[in-house]
């Protein structure tokens, strides 16, 4: 594999995640006071990155090696969902479409039809945002995007296999943080914050399930990942209390007694998880 192409892949992976000039929203999005923050993809000076991006993917998919995309926001979500499904599946593993911020809602069963993976991280939704919108995120993208942000519950409701994580060290990197924060829709340790989107929230079976299995099957190992089963790899986690009996306000206390890696067992001391916003 040639090392510029695998350069330019990241590139404009990249390009497509960090900022509304990079094509996270349909529409230009007017910035702080002083301009605009720049021209999305899609129009005259994007397409070049439109098309780097397409070939890139191309190229991966025709060597059998399935793709992430960073996408934060509808106009990169809505190129990478097309671009993904013009290169077809691989067998190794899905492709998978990360962050996935805000959407709109016919995007929302592309992901199951096309059978993507969206990578969501929950911390995000709860600390980087507020309900009133005073946020930076919020004010960026105004408040019709607000409205279709951290879609966790539509896109599962829709089919999708959402796979869940931290995004460390951007976010909280305990996982059981992030988990209570997904059915809070708020930072477990600040029970008097309006939560954000608490309609998108999920059970703590599907939050489980999305640290799990869904990101067992998102690596392409669901066969031996995943689960606690006959054949599977010892890889697992030993809490004091069952997590999907504990209300999310105590999950974070939940010790962690016991580490598995590949059978090996490594006993821990419990620990206080780490507190406050990230």
């Amino acid at each position: 594999m040639h090392p510029d192409v695998i350069l330019l892949a990241r590139h404009v992976v990249a390009d497509l995640a960090e900022e509304p000039a990079q094509g996270t929203a349909d529409e230009s999005v007017d910035g702080p006071p002083g301009g605009p923050v720049g021209v999305p993809i899609g129009t005259s000076a994007g397409a070049s990155a439109d098309e780097a991006y397409r070939a890139a993917v191309r190229f991966f998919a025709e060597r059998g090696i399935p793709t992430a995309t960073h996408a934060i926001g509808d106009r990169a979500v809505r190129l990478a969902l097309d671009v993904i499904e013009e290169a077809g599946p691989v067998a190794r593993a899905p492709h998978r479409v990360e962050h996935v911020e805000s959407i709109p809602d016919d995007l929302l069963d592309r992901f199951a039809r096309l059978g993507v993976v969206a990578g969501l991280q929950p911390v995000h939704g709860t600390r980087h945002t507020r309900a009133d919108g005073t946020d930076n995120w919020s004010r960026r993208i105004g408040p019709d995007r607000v409205a279709h942000g951290w879609r966790t519950r539509d896109l599962l409701d829709h089919g999708a296999v959402v796979a869940l994580g931290s995004d460390w060290p951007i976010g909280p990197g305990d996982p059981r943080v992030g988990l209570a924060d997904c059915r809070l829709r708020r930072p477990v340790e600040e029970p008097d914050t309006a939560p954000v989107q608490p309609g998108q929230a999920l059970s703590a079976r599907e939050a489980y399930a999305g640290m799990t299995a869904a990101a067992a099957y998102a690596a392409g190992a669901r066969a031996e990942l995943g689960r606690i089963a006959p054949g599977f790899l010892a890889d697992l986690t030993v809490f004091a209390a069952d997590p999907l009996g504990l209300p999310p306000e105590a999950q974070p206390a939940n010790a962690v007694l016991a580490t598995v890696v590949g059978g090996a067992v490594q006993p821990h001391t419990p620990a206080s998880p780490t507190k406050g916003r990230s």
